[in-house]
């Protein structure tokens, strides 16, 4: 049996003005179309997993629009800040000269970096001793 949502959506003429023209405004950010077509669709009395299958979205972010809507109405579908901060990033220190490099057999590389994975491809060829078709340079030349 599928799942009710305790949040049913009833839209004045305003809103649903509001919410028609977001929906069909070629110049919004996608996320803004979508939002609006869930609550449209919320109004007509579609399920959420119907709402996920129709917009290809998953089901949790219909039930999370649909509940700030109901709540916040209008100002519910905005941009909110985020409660995490910042991202985070932490510096990766160089090894000293008496540690071993790591990474594959010992080389170094960081698959990261394009160059790095060409260096190894390369080797590994050379260490085989296979006859392989060099790989299109990626990157800057």
């Amino acid at each position: 049996m599928p799942r009710r949502s305790p949040y049913d959506i009833e839209l004045s003429k305003a809103e649903r003005a509001e919410l028609m023209a977001r929906s069909r405004r070629y110049t919004s950010r996608y996320r803004d179309v979508i939002r609006a077509k869930i609550v449209l669709l919320a109004n007509e009395g579609m399920a959420n997993a119907a709402i996920a299958a129709r917009l290809d979205t998953p089901r949790q972010i219909v039930s999370k629009w649909r509940r700030r809507f109901h709540i916040q109405r209008l100002g519910g579908l905005e941009e909110q800040p985020r409660t995490s901060g910042p991202a985070v990033r932490t510096q990766v220190s160089e090894p000293s000269g008496s540690e071993q490099p790591s990474g594959i057999n010992g080389l170094g590389l960081d698959f990261s970096d394009a160059i790095s994975r060409r260096v190894l491809l390369d080797t590994a060829s050379l260490m085989e001793g296979n006859n392989v078709v060099p790989l299109p340079r990626v990157g800057r030349e």
